[in-house]
């Protein structure tokens, strides 16, 4: 819901930018124009299986870009389904009006009932078996199989069914259960997805494409990552959000694979068209695979270019002028939340940076001093009002991010307190190492409280209901401001 809006627009911008210019690229290669359509459709869109699986492996999925990515793949997927649908409806042995309005009608009640079963009965059904993972799994692929098969009998494709299957699950608070559980399926799929990819390859006609390969490998390549990047930046987002998600999405899809395929059964692509998208396909998933991974290392390499993709956002800074803050927070989303009632009670002059659009306007909604900008730009760092910090606090679990902070902080209010956080141990030493005050480790402090609770309800057993009210108080607060809590599928 809260980058519903960022998804949308540059997923629609998107798709379309790169369509145009497949197409263009389709005709100038000389092909008609249902296969420059084809070829516009199939280089459109980005790979769901393999973004969520490498953001997944990395434990990225819950940051922002990772958010956002996944929003813009499944604006595409809708749009892929759509395609797909309406493939199935144009491409009728009886292509006559009443045929296709048959199959339209069809597709309506199936959306419908999927609708009313993903909402209503699923849920109850889900929540009856959900004591027995073992019986979850078999559920979820029974439902997975059941509804492909359904919508096959009717007249569409197994994938529009099994991907409208996995929509219907994903509603139910079991679904982080079921995605792990089918984590191993998946995985295997993937391997007959990149081998069935290799064998699609015609050797012969290889040459043939090459150099057309090439030149669409890098419209992918380069094109949708500069299109996000851009539409990104007019969003009001810096680059720390937008380059890793236009280079998490430089490939093509699987829908590309299954679209080609349909058009190649029909007749209407030239026999070298699968190789051509094959190519373009292992091209694309190979750079992309190695966008993610270094991702860090590409925002430093491109800073001065990706920059100039960033506007002067009206709430990008809200504090007032000549403010003289103690207190530096970076991050505001969760763990910094609570840092910042805390100075707030305290009436402790506070500054708050954040490269979240949305927490930026919120917190400034609050009449919190914030600034937006990106904590590993050492050039806001030293631009940030230094005279009064007395405590530097980032709850970015980042090392290089958390390294950053601490330099500039020797070289700009040497002798204040400086709170960075942690998920590894050796990473938490080395910040130790460098001149961290205190490192944050959320599990290990969260045992500590849990020990000191214990403590407490020994000494006075009313303490646990205390610190249940507390919770609940705790808990439905920042639902409301829309927070949830990580969760990583290992």
């Amino acid at each position: 819901k809260k980058i519903g809006g960022v998804a949308l627009v540059t997923g629609v911008i998107q798709i379309a930018v790169i369509g145009g210019l497949a197409f263009m690229m389709g005709q100038w290669f000389g092909y008609g124009v249902l296969s420059s359509l084809y070829l516009a459709a199939a280089l459109a869109f980005s790979s769901t299986i393999v973004v969520v699986h490498v953001l997944t492996e990395r434990g990225h999925l819950e940051k922002l870009y990772g958010t956002i990515t996944v929003g813009i793949l499944l604006v595409q997927d809708v749009v892929a389904v759509v395609l797909l649908m309406g493939m199935s409806t144009f491409s009728l042995s009886d292509a006559s009006e009443e045929g296709m309005l048959m199959l339209v009608a069809r597709g309506g009640i199936l959306l419908f009932v999927l609708g009313i079963a993903g909402a209503y009965i699923l849920p109850h059904v889900v929540r009856s078996i959900a004591r027995s993972r073992e019986l979850l799994f078999i559920f979820s692929l029974a439902w997975l199989f059941v509804v492909a098969g359904v919508f096959y009998t009717w007249g569409f494709s197994v994938e529009v069914g099994a991907l409208l299957a996995g929509v219907a699950l994903s509603v139910s608070v079991y679904r982080f259960e079921i995605s792990a559980r089918l984590r191993s399926i998946r995985d295997f799929f993937i391997i007959v997805f990149f081998v069935l990819l290799g064998l699609s390859a015609d050797i012969d006609s290889i040459t043939l494409v090459l150099p057309a390969a090439l030149l669409l490998s890098l419209v992918v390549i380069i094109g949708k990552p500069l299109v996000v990047m851009i539409v990104m930046g007019l969003l009001g987002y810096t680059r720390r959000a937008y380059v890793p998600a236009g280079l998490a999405l430089a490939q093509i899809s699987e829908f590309s694979f299954i679209l080609i395929a349909r058009g190649f059964d029909t007749g209407a692509l030239p026999a070298e068209f699968m190789t051509l998208i094959t190519l373009v396909g292992l091209i694309s998933i190979t750079a992309s695979t190695y966008f993610i991974h270094y991702s860090e290392p590409l925002i430093r390499f491109l800073g001065p270019v990706v920059a100039l993709f960033e506007r002067a956002s009206a709430v990008a800074r809200s504090e007032k002028e000549g403010a003289k803050p103690e207190v530096l927070l970076f991050g505001h989303n969760r763990i910094g939340y609570a840092v910042m009632e805390y100075f707030r009670k305290k009436h402790a002059s506070l500054l708050v940076i954040d490269y979240d659009p949305a927490i930026v306007e919120r917190v400034s909604a609050q009449g919190v001093p914030v600034r937006y900008g990106d904590a590993s730009d050492e050039d806001l760092l030293a631009s940030l009002p230094w005279e009064h910090v007395r405590y530097v606090i980032s709850t970015i679990p980042e090392e290089e991010v958390s390294m950053l902070i601490v330099r500039v902080v020797e070289r700009y209010r040497k002798g204040a307190t400086v709170i960075v956080t942690s998920h590894d141990i050796d990473e938490a030493l080395r910040l130790y190492e460098r001149g961290a005050s205190f490192v944050i480790m959320p599990h290990f402090l969260g045992g500590d409280f849990l020990v000191q609770m214990l403590q407490d309800m020994a000494k006075r057993p009313v303490a646990l209901r205390a610190a249940r009210r507390h919770a609940l108080l705790e808990l439905r607060a920042r639902k409301q401001l829309g927070q949830a809590h990580p969760r990583y599928i290992h």
